[in-house]
C-alpha cells in the first residue's frame, strides 16, 4: 500500500468535485494527472534545483509560479523525523521550494515556513520525485508541530488568496463531507471558525444544487443547522466588515439584474446586504478599491475591554427589519444565508412603525449613479414602480412637538453624522389626540392640514407644532421618516413621532423621507408625483 492509499477511500471523487462548480477547477476523467515520474524526475534538468533555479519564473509571462495545496491528511515517516502532507497540489512545485503553511481561514492562525524534500505522486507513491504539477501529492518535509484537526494549506509565498481558499474547500468536501455521505454533523463542524464555516455551507449548497433542482428538499433540519450555528459565530465575532454606499449612508444593497428579453422587463433577485469575515478583509479592499461611491466599514462587536457591545447584531437588525434587506451574501454573491434566519426579531419591535419595503426600493434607487444604458434606465424604472406602491401604502412619522414643551425658533438635529437642518420653522396645528404613538389607536392616523395662502392652517381644541422646511419651487415641505429611529436621528428628544399617511397633508405640502445628511437616502415627493402615484397604484 502506497502513501496516498491511505486516505482514497475518503477523499472525493474527480466527479464529485466537477460537481463543486464553485471550486473553479479543471480536473480530467478517469484518473488524477501525473506530471513526474520517478524517471523522468532525475532525469529532468531542473531536478535537485532550488526555486530560483528550477523554473521558478513562468516562461510565457515572465510571472514567478505559485503552488497550493490544501493539507488533507498527515503520515510520519522515519519515525517521525519527516512528514507527509497529503491532498491536491494545484501549480508547480519543485524540491528545495520555500512553503508556508498556514491556518488561512481562522483570526490569528498558525503560520510555519517550511522546505520541500520531495514529493510523492499520484500514480507511483512508493517512490519519490523531484517536482509536481497539478497532481495528487504526498509533500515531504521534515516533520513540524502541526495539528491534524485544523484546516491548513500548504503554499508558496506568491500564492493568491483564492488559490489558497480552493484548497481548504477541497479539504472541506473531503474531510468534512464526503466521509459523511454529504450529510452534516454537529459535533464535526463545531469548532469551525465563522470563516471556514461559511466556506463548508459554500460547498455544501453547491453540491446539494448540483444533484437536485431543489436542494432545500430533504435536508431542511441540516440548513437550519447551518443558519443556528453561522448566526451564534457571528454574532460573538470580534468584527466584521460591511460594504457601504457613500450615495445613501446605509449598508450597500446588492442585487442580482437581468433584463427578461421576451417581455421586456426587468427583473432582480432579494436584495441583501455584503459581509466579509476579517480573513477576507485584503481580497474586499482590493475588488472594493476600483468601486465608486462604495466604502468598507468595520463593525466593531468586541470593546477593548472585551465586553460586547452588540454592534453586529444592531446592524443586522435595522438592515433586515428597517432597511428590507432580505439575504445576507458573506464574502462572495455565493454564500447566501437568508436574512431572517441570520438575526431574530427583537420584541421591542413588535407595533414598531417600519417600512422596510418602502426603505428597500429608496436605497436601491439612491445607491445608482448616473444612468448611462438602457439596462440601467430599465432598472431604475423598476425600482421607481415599486417605491410608487410603496408609498401609497406607507404609514410613516411626523416629528411633532407638545406646547408645554416650549421648543426653540430653530430645532437642531441629533449630533452626529445626521448635521443640522436648515431652513426648519415651527408651525402650530391643534388636534384632540394623544401626539405619542398609540399603537393601538387606529384613530390617530394623522391630522389634516390645509394650505391657507401659503400658510398651514388646522382649527381643534388644542394644539401641537411640527417642523416645516424650505421645499421645491416655494413650496413648503414636511419631513416624514420611515422608523422612529431615523426620526430621532435628526430630532432630538423632545419631539416624537405622529403616525401620518402622505396622502393627508400632500395638498397642503410637499413631503420629505428620511431627511438626512445623505440626499441620495431620502426621497422628495411633490403634490403632483404623489397623484400620479396614487392613480397608478389605484388603477392596479
Amino acid at each position: 500500500m502506497g502513501f496516498l492509499d491511505i486516505f482514497k477511500g475518503n477523499k472525493a471523487s474527480d466527479s464529485d468535485l466537477k460537481n463543486i462548480n464553485l471550486l473553479n477547477i479543471n480536473y480530467k476523467t478517469g484518473g488524477d494527472p501525473v506530471v513526474a515520474e520517478p524517471a523522468e524526475a532525475a532525469e529532468s534538468d531542473d531536478a535537485g534545483k532550488g526555486p530560483e533555479e528550477s523554473g521558478s519564473k513562468d516562461i510565457k509571462n515572465g510571472k514567478k509560479r505559485s503552488f497550493s495545496m490544501g493539507i488533507e491528511q498527515m503520515v510520519t515517516l522515519r519515525k517521525g523525523k519527516y512528514l507527509v502532507l497529503l491532498g491536491r497540489l494545484h501549480g508547480k512545485a519543485v524540491a528545495g521550494d520555500k512553503a508556508i503553511i498556514s491556518e488561512e481561514h481562522k483570526e490569528n492562525g498558525k503560520c510555519v515556513e517550511v522546505e520541500i524534500i520531495a514529493f510523492f505522486d499520484a500514480n507511483n507513491n512508493e517512490l519519490p520525485v523531484k517536482e509536481a504539477v497539478n497532481c495528487m501529492a504526498g509533500v515531504i518535509i521534515d516533520n513540524v508541530e502541526l495539528d491534524e484537526k485544523s484546516l491548513m494549506t500548504i503554499h508558496s509565498e506568491n500564492a493568491s488568496f483564492r488559490e489558497k481558499t480552493i484548497g481548504i474547500k477541497e479539504v472541506l468536501l473531503n474531510k468534512y463531507l464526503k466521509p459523511f455521505k454529504f450529510r452534516i454533523e454537529l459535533e464535526v463542524i463545531w469548532d469551525l471558525s465563522l470563516t471556514e464555516l461559511i466556506e463548508l455551507y459554500d460547498v455544501y449548497i453547491s453540491y446539494h444544487k448540483s444533484i437536485s433542482e431543489k436542494p432545500f428538499e430533504g435536508n431542511v433540519a441540516e440548513f437550519d443547522l447551518f443558519m443556528s450555528l453561522i448566526q451564534l459565530k457571528l454574532l460573538k465575532e470580534k468584527s466584521v466588515y460591511c460594504v457601504y454606499s457613500k450615495k445613501t449612508g446605509e449598508p450597500f444593497m446588492k442585487t442580482l439584474k437581468r433584463i427578461n428579453s421576451e417581455k421586456g422587463e426587468f427583473e432582480c433577485s432579494s436584495p441583501g446586504i455584503i459581509l466579509y469575515t476579517k480573513e477576507y478583509k485584503e481580497e474586499a479592499e482590493k475588488s472594493l478599491k476600483n468601486v465608486e461611491e462604495i466604502e468598507l466599514r468595520e463593525i466593531v462587536n468586541l470593546k477593548e475591554d472585551g465586553n460586547c457591545n452588540n454592534a453586529i447584531e444592531e446592524l443586522l437588525i435595522k438592515a433586515v427589519y428597517s432597511n428590507g434587506a432580505d439575504i445576507v451574501l458573506f464574502n462572495s454573491s455565493d454564500s447566501v444565508v437568508m436574512s431572517e434566519d441570520i438575526v431574530n426579531r427583537p420584541k421591542e419591535l413588535d407595533g414598531e412603525i417600519l417600512n422596510p419595503k418602502l426603505v428597500k426600493w429608496m436605497l436601491l434607487i439612491g445607491q445608482m449613479g448616473e444612468i448611462k444604458s438602457h439596462l440601467e434606465m430599465a432598472e431604475y424604472d423598476y425600482y421607481y414602480d415599486m417605491i410608487e406602491k410603496s408609498v401609497i401604502e406607507a404609514k410613516l412619522l411626523m416629528p411633532v412637538q407638545h406646547p408645554e414643551k416650549k421648543p426653540k425658533a430653530l430645532v437642531e438635529a441629533s449630533k452626529g453624522r445626521s448635521g443640522k437642518v436648515s431652513n426648519r420653522k415651527n408651525y402650530r396645528i391643534g388636534t384632540s389626540k394623544n401626539m405619542g404613538i398609540n399603537k393601538e389607536d387606529d384613530s390617530q392616523k394623522g391630522v389634516t392640514i390645509r394650505n391657507d395662502g401659503g400658510n398651514l392652517r388646522v382649527i381643534y381644541r388644542s394644539r401641537i407644532k411640527l417642523s416645516v422646511i424650505k421645499g421645491k419651487k416655494g413650496r413648503k415641505a414636511i419631513c416624514l421618516f420611515t422608523d422612529m429611529k431615523r426620526l430621532r436621528d435628526m430630532y432630538s428628544g423632545e419631539w416624537t413621532g405622529m403616525i401620518q399617511p402622505p396622502g393627508k397633508i400632500i395638498n397642503a405640502v410637499d413631503l420629505v423621507i428620511n431627511l438626512s445628511s445623505y440626499k441620495k437616502g431620502g426621497l422628495y415627493i411633490s403634490e403632483e408625483m404623489y397623484k400620479e402615484m396614487e392613480n397608478k397604484y389605484l388603477k392596479k
